[in-house]
């Protein structure tokens, strides 16, 4: 356990030339800042040379985002609206519905999705307010964090009219250990975690189409840069998402959604015709080559 700067900075050095990520790097940084002793009463981590040698891999391989482009929300709207009203969906689909449209209209992460408090939500003829029971990713202190939807012209897509039939539908049947607004959908109706949200975004995003690449976490990148292609100031969408900076959100979440034709592809509802051809697109001066079809929707 004796602290050996010139031994962590080899072990760090091999990690990269394995080919680790910068963050999996710093993981293993903070795992032996926490596990060995500290040199100089500074712990091996902050040491200087340590620090040094993690800037210098930061800049020979940045953090690179997760994806190029994202998905068109019209797709996932498309195909909620379809479901009918909220009224004649069963209480595993309705859950599914609830749990995307509060990740697309509030930007919040699943764990923060899964702490909304059931006795949080008030609602008014303006819409609904809740807040979360635990701290944001990013917050160090003050009260937790209070969201407000209002109603939308469309029922069908209405965050709030979702939420408050979901209430009326789930109220009766919660335990008493179900202090969360998301229950699981079998008895004895607990609290669902985060996992168990992931899992029902994913399953509607599969079923509207969407590349099996996207995760559930897909839906801040989605819905923001759909927020920003409209106009939305960026001061609003940070505040919303929880982002300190605009680089975090044009670095790692603002994508260009996907065009058209990638859509068609992803929708699954279309058959292809005619011959193809090949459109090479380049993206932050990576290269992109894609195969493409003239085609017809089927009615």
């Amino acid at each position: 356990m004796h602290s050996n700067v010139t031994l962590v900075l080899e072990f760090l050095a091999d990690l990269y030339e394995s080919g680790r990520s910068f963050s999996s790097i710093n993981i293993h940084r903070s795992m032996l800042s926490s596990t060995l002793e500290p040199v100089n009463e500074t712990s091996i981590g902050q040491h200087q040379l340590v620090r040094r040698l993690l800037q210098s891999i930061y800049v020979l391989n940045p953090p690179k985002p997760k994806y190029v482009k994202t998905w068109d929300l019209n797709l996932v709207l498309n195909y909620l609206s379809s479901l009918g009203p909220n009224e004649n969906l069963e209480l595993k689909t309705l859950s599914h519905k609830l749990t995307i449209l509060l990740a697309l209209s509030t930007f919040l992460r699943v764990s923060e999705i899964a702490s909304i408090k059931r006795s949080s939500i008030i609602f008014s003829e303006a819409g609904v307010q809740f807040s979360l029971g635990k701290p944001r990713k990013t917050q160090k202190s003050g009260p937790l964090s209070m969201f407000s939807l209002k109603y939308l012209p469309d029922p069908l897509l209405c965050p709030v009219n979702c939420l408050g039939y979901y209430v009326y539908v789930t109220d009766p049947l919660r335990s008493q250990n179900s202090n969360h607004l998301l229950i699981s959908n079998i008895k004895p109706h607990h609290s669902v975690t985060s996992t168990s949200l992931a899992i029902w975004i994913k399953s509607v995003l599969l079923k509207a189409g969407i590349s099996n690449e996207f995760g559930a976490h897909s839906t801040r990148g989605a819905a923001s840069s759909k927020a920003a292609a409209a106009g939305i100031p960026i001061e609003e969408i940070l505040k919303r998402a929880d982002w300190a900076k605009e680089s975090t959100f044009s670095r790692f979440y603002r994508r260009v959604i996907a065009s058209s034709i990638d859509s068609v592809v992803l929708s699954r509802r279309l058959r292809f015709c005619s011959s193809s051809f090949k459109v090479t697109l380049k993206v932050e001066g990576r290269a992109f080559a894609y195969n493409c079809w003239v085609v017809l929707e089927i009615a």
